[in-house]
């Protein structure tokens, strides 16, 4: 069999095939040119071989097309103003991603070239989405603006224009608040000066709620009175006796408003009116106001 080969102009492949009149091709054995038997007499004339008509099949080449997947929008869901983290409390924040259908994603944070809270994507066929929860912890986390950024499989990720503002709150633990504000220093009579002990609780307290300073709004320090003398009196001995804790602690927190109040000689208790009651009764304490 003879193959030849030639291009058509539309662009496709012709095969041209030709078929010997021979047998012995097949088999890849010689094969020797007809001829005429001999009769007497006769002048010999060559015969023409009979050459079959060509058969033409078209071959068209069809172009690979190459998909690209990617991310077309992703958007995240937070308070106006960011999002402030408690160390005991993480957040959840929501992403919404869309883009080519049920492949492999993944939406993190990124700040300064860091990751944050890479986390996979997850399908939502009835509606066309991707959505996920970034979990965000307090210690992993740190303040300031970050990316929301989304990608399918290996293709370029696609980020939300709106960067994520993020703040670190703290929460005072019950059992430090509860420590600072069931303490009272007591006074001597008509005496605003603390007792050297008072003055190192105090001290103590202040170091305490130093690692929580973010989480104070406002400290206020109230003086009392035993019920005897008059009351414009009792009203400014309770003062001073609330300045004198208030210097110990402002020392120690100076970033925190101290403010002080007076409660002169108001419900005292006990409210008896022996020495030992009205003991009970001179005395200044510390109430916070957190967020």
């Amino acid at each position: 069999m003879v193959q030849n080969v030639s291009r058509s102009r539309t662009g496709g492949v012709i095969l041209a095939l030709s078929l010997t009149a021979l047998f012995g091709c097949a088999s890849g054995r010689a094969v020797a040119p007809a001829t005429m038997p001999s009769v007497p007499g006769a002048t010999a004339a060559m015969v023409e071989p009979v050459v079959p008509q060509l058969q033409r099949m078209r071959v068209t080449l069809a172009p690979s097309v190459r998909v690209v997947t990617a991310i077309t929008n992703v958007s995240y869901e937070a308070p106006e103003g960011g999002v402030r983290l408690q160390r005991d409390a993480p957040y959840s924040l929501p992403v919404t991603a869309s883009g080519t259908g049920n492949l492999r994603g993944e939406t993190w944070l990124e700040r300064e070239g860091t990751i944050t809270g890479k986390t996979p994507l997850k399908y939502d066929a009835q509606n066309d989405l991707y959505h996920a929860d970034i979990l965000l912890d307090a210690t992993r986390v740190q303040a300031g603006d970050y990316n929301v950024m989304a990608a399918l499989e290996s293709v370029e990720p696609i980020t939300d224009p709106r960067p994520l503002h993020v703040e670190l709150g703290t929460t005072i633990p019950s059992d430090v608040l509860t420590e600072v504000e069931v303490f009272r220093a007591f006074f001597d009579t008509d005496v605003s000066t603390l007792r050297d002990d008072d003055r190192a609780r105090i001290q103590e307290l202040a170091s305490k709620l130093r690692p929580y300073g973010s989480a104070i709004v406002t400290i206020s320090v109230e003086g009392h009175c035993d019920t005897r003398g008059e009351e414009i009196h009792n009203l400014e001995l309770g003062s001073n006796r609330a300045s004198s804790l208030m210097k110990i602690f402002g020392e120690s927190l100076p970033e925190i408003p101290i403010g002080i109040h007076s409660l002169g000689s108001d419900n005292p208790d006990p409210p008896g009116n022996t020495d030992e009651d009205w003991a009970k009764n001179r005395w200044a304490r510390i109430r916070i106001e957190s967020k």
